[in-house]
């Protein structure tokens, strides 16, 4: 794969720098430890900054299942990335819309 190509698969929000090949997020040059469903996770809500993005589609769309009442597991990813990105002194952060979802603000 050719440098030019590798860009396009990379995205750019904010601070993170997100590769679609390498499948990894970057936070000022430093791999964040992502476990393959908080990627998924935070590549869905880096495809639309700033929108909230429903509970219902991150779970289908990042688990493989609809979601269920008391179903708190993309709570606690999402809880993880956010730690994560805390510690990498990331300025981005994933805030709750309270019975709605989850949106990426850089």
């Amino acid at each position: 794969m050719t440098q030019q190509q590798q860009q396009a698969n990379d995205n750019q929000i904010g601070d993170l720098h997100i590769s679609t090949t390498q499948r990894e997020v970057r936070c000022q040059q430093q791999v964040l430890p992502l476990t393959g469903l908080e990627y998924e996770i935070i590549l869905l809500l880096s495809k639309t900054p700033g929108q909230t993005v429903a509970k219902q589609q991150l779970s289908e769309q990042c688990l493989g299942r609809k979601l269920t009442p008391f179903d708190r597991s993309v709570d606690t990813h999402v809880s993880n990335i956010r730690k994560k990105l805390q510690q990498a002194g990331s300025r981005s952060q994933i805030q709750s819309q309270r019975g709605k979802g989850y949106s990426l603000v850089c």
